[in-house]
């Protein structure tokens, strides 16, 4: 007699971007993005404290963002990694409704009613956020995880993505980029062998981005790349308010 076959071990792949977030897995060779328990499957990228000095994440933040947003977090992405005294936090600084601050080793940090919070922990509360979601969905605890990381992501922001999602309880199995990732997710270099160039466009929350894979055999690889992080959604939310 036989016990329960063992629980298979599942990895999870994990998003974050300008404006929302998302978790997903593989069934049936086929990736699946996994909703909340409300049905969505979009995560605003977004973290408060309320006026309970309660964290909110997610949607309950994007809440309290249109009359609170000097208490509201945004543009986690655009910060995590950097330097408080780099030109591109100053431009950030310049757009959010929230003040940011100098941390420990110049890394930003958002004061958030009173309380300084380093950008790196609000990211890892937004992966935890996307962990318990897979969790609840699966029935299983959730371990290991591969992050998608924009092409232009320095080594030092590819790091404080990685310990982020650390922190929040996950083995990093892997890093890929963007758009290496929109490639596998769409099927290309399945059953094909020929090489093959792609152009890949993203207009994110934060970004327009530019890529171009080359195909050679089943791998896929980044030929070349062009983006401006300051242009995606908000830019074009905050030119039609100032208009």
């Amino acid at each position: 007699m036989t016990g329960p076959a063992p629980e298979r071990e599942r990895v999870v792949g994990i998003d974050i971007g300008t404006t929302h977030a998302c978790v997903a897995i593989v069934e049936g060779g086929v990736p699946m993005v996994i909703p909340s328990s409300q049905g969505q499957t979009l995560l605003p990228a977004l973290v408060a404290i309320g006026d309970q000095e309660q964290r909110l994440i997610g949607h309950l933040a994007r809440r309290q963002s249109v009359i609170f947003s000097e208490h509201t977090a945004t543009s986690l992405k655009r910060l995590v990694g950097r330097k408080y005294s780099s030109q591109a936090v100053r431009q950030v600084a310049d757009m959010v409704g929230y003040r940011i601050l100098a941390g420990a080793n110049d890394e930003p940090q958002a004061a958030l009613r009173g309380e300084n919070i380093l950008i790196g922990d609000l990211y890892t509360t937004i992966v935890a956020e996307l962990k318990r979601t897979a969790e609840g969905y699966l029935n299983q605890p959730v371990a290991k995880a591969v992050l998608t990381v924009p092409v232009h992501f320095t080594d030092a922001q590819r790091q404080a993505a990685r310990e982020a999602a650390q922190r929040a309880g996950l083995e990093v199995l892997r890093i890929l980029q963007e758009p290496v990732a929109a490639g596998i997710a769409y099927g290309i270099g399945q059953g094909e062998s020929k090489p093959q160039r792609i152009a890949v466009y993203s207009l994110g929350g934060g970004a327009f981005e530019f890529t171009l894979l080359s195909l050679r055999g089943s791998a896929l690889e980044v030929q070349a790349h062009a983006h401006d992080f300051m242009l995606g959604g908000e830019e074009f939310d905050r030119r039609i308010l100032d208009w």
